[in-house]
């Protein structure tokens, strides 16, 4: 959230007369057609509802520790809904510095220090942090690892790159890029996920990045080849600089808030401006902000809980 056969039988009575071995090949074909029916039938009932989404729900965002944040321990009135819209199967994380990116000593590169960050994304997406997400599988989508593009580094515009940023401006900035070729297609699993410079000011709505929030996630939907096509981001803005988003080291603030937003981006990638997936009944919470400022660790690096309706808990792995 802002801090997604036919079967052929014999035609006619005679080609059922005509022969025993065809006869009873037209039983076999029957109890298949029966057992898959009576498969399907289990399946839906096993598949979570739809709930029907309030149209006046606004996205909510990564927001600092706050009297809003939700309180764990009433597992009821945290239970994630789905809202019958898109997951990211195998979500495919597309890192981008959008034009320079500082962190630490300033420097440019995604190396924070060692391990670098690209570590954390190569283990975060193939690790059994990803894998329990597979609760969350609906309607014939069914969430597994994902994988990790190379780093791209991208020239914004001057009018999309200055002191402050709007999310509008970052929106129009990414689409443009994307249609340039600087930036792969998207697909229903891609994330582009962009890092900010230090002292660079994100704007989301009324909410800045130094005084309001951490991050967020966003969708929009762009024309690619003449096909309206979903396009999955995260905005990941110089939050070390911000006092109340760290949560140990530099490496380690980083990480937690990015885990955040891919798991959200995972569950809910349309976060209601496309579609809606699993947020809470209300759809103020997703996956991540139940279980905000919950830190835990996934082969080494710091990650954030996330909530599964199976434990009723906010867990890293089951």
């Amino acid at each position: 959230m802002t801090y997604a056969r036919p079967v052929r039988v014999p035609k006619g009575e005679a080609a059922v007369r005509s022969s025993p071995a065809r006869t009873r090949r037209a039983f076999r074909i029957i109890a298949v057609v029966g057992a898959a029916a009576l498969a399907a039938g289990v399946l839906a009932a096993c598949d979570p509802p739809v709930e029907t989404p309030d149209p006046t729900a606004a996205p909510n965002v990564f927001a600092q520790p706050s009297g809003i944040q939700p309180e764990i321990g009433d597992a009821a009135s945290h239970r994630l809904h789905y809202f019958g819209g898109s997951l990211l199967q195998h979500v495919e994380i597309t890192p981008v510095q959008y034009g320079g990116w500082s962190y630490g000593a300033g420097s440019a590169t995604p190396d924070i220090t060692k391990p670098t960050l690209s570590d954390f994304f190569d283990t975060a997406v193939d690790s059994p942090y990803i894998d329990w997400l597979s609760e969350y599988n609906a309607r014939g989508r069914k969430i597994g690892r994902g994988m990790v593009d190379g780093w791209t580094s991208i020239t914004p515009a001057a009018i999309n790159n200055g002191k402050s940023v709007s999310n509008k401006k970052i929106r129009a900035e990414l689409v443009s890029q994307i249609n340039a070729g600087n930036l792969p297609a998207p697909t229903p699993d891609r994330l582009y996920v962009l890092f900010f410079r230090k002292g660079q000011k994100i704007l989301y709505d009324n909410a800045d990045s130094v005084n309001a929030f951490c991050a967020f996630h966003n969708a929009l939907v762009t024309t690619i080849n003449g096909v309206n096509t979903p396009v999955y981001y995260a905005v990941m803005p110089y939050e070390a600089n911000n006092l109340n988003c760290k949560q140990g080291t530099a490496l380690q603030s980083l990480t937690e808030v990015t885990s955040h937003e891919i798991a959200e981006a995972i569950t809910d990638p349309g976060v209601g401006l496309v579609s809606f997936g699993w947020l809470t009944k209300n759809q103020r919470w997703e996956i991540g902000d139940i279980c905000a400022w919950h830190p835990g660790t996934i082969n080494g690096f710091q990650v954030q809980e996330l909530w599964s309706n199976q434990a009723g808990a906010c867990i890293v792995t089951p």
